[in-house]
């Protein structure tokens, strides 16, 4: 282990390493999201007690407290602003979930204050209207008061879905990275080698007005809902023309 040059305040339990005293850097993350991303790592010190408990905090000491969810939908938030079926969700099919004892924790507290000792799902049907509200705001799509400025592929993808009538599908790459691709104009390149459209350009043009949702995925469980198609919307302040034309 390197020794330290001077006095160093260890990141865990904030104690002095003195100077000539054995520690150790380790990255540390912001926040529970910023790790699953890998984003941002900083280097901080930590002494040889802490490392051989294996202590691990985040920046944001918000979320070392057990009460704060670390992951998921409700990321940042207490456990008890969590639903109890989503709870139930959670408890049933999150095994391996590294912060699987929180789950456990939260759980067996509801089961406790529970007088039927059993935690009850909300009924599907308000998890529809949820769903359904959900679609509702994403159908809701916003309005720019001056002329859309669009990039050369946002204005391709845009005028090859109005002039030929067609929407644009969702794919996966990976566990949490999608592209898109025309559902008829297959022969419409995007850029010398591919079709492929990039999640950002859907998202670009969504937010200027100019797309809407037309086929959702949904998980009821998790109350979330996906765009997996979208059509164009015609705005006349767009210049669907290059220079003029």
């Amino acid at each position: 282990m390197p020794k330290a040059n001077k006095d160093y305040e260890c990141f865990e339990c904030k104690s002095i390493i003195t100077k000539r005293q054995e520690y150790k850097r380790e990255i540390r993350f912001e926040n529970p999201n910023d790790k699953s991303r890998l984003f941002n790592p900083l280097q901080k010190p930590i002494c040889m007690t802490c490392i051989l408990d294996k202590k691990y905090s985040f920046i944001d000491d918000k979320f070392n407290s057990s009460n704060i969810i670390k992951f998921g939908m409700y990321c940042g938030r207490e456990w008890a602003k969590v639903p109890d079926d989503y709870l139930l969700f959670l408890y049933e099919n999150q095994k391996n979930n590294q912060y699987r004892s929180e789950i456990e924790l939260e759980y067996n507290s509801r089961l406790l204050k529970s007088n039927s000792n059993e935690i009850n799902p909300v009924s599907d049907i308000n998890a529809n209207e949820y769903i359904n509200s959900l679609h509702d705001k994403l159908l809701d799509t916003p309005k720019f008061k001056n002329t859309p400025q669009l990039t050369d592929t946002m204005r391709t993808v845009y005028v090859t879905l109005l002039k030929n009538k067609d929407t644009i599908k969702r794919f996966k790459y990976d566990y949490n990275s999608y592209y898109w691709l025309f559902k008829k104009s297959s022969d419409v390149k995007i850029n010398l080698h591919s079709n492929k459209i990039d999640n950002r350009t859907i998202t670009a043009l969504y937010e200027r007005g100019l797309l809407k949702p037309m086929q959702f995925k949904d998980d009821i469980q998790k109350r979330t809902t996906e765009v997996i198609e979208y059509e164009a919307i015609y705005d006349s302040r767009v210049l669907l023309n290059r220079w003029g034309e």
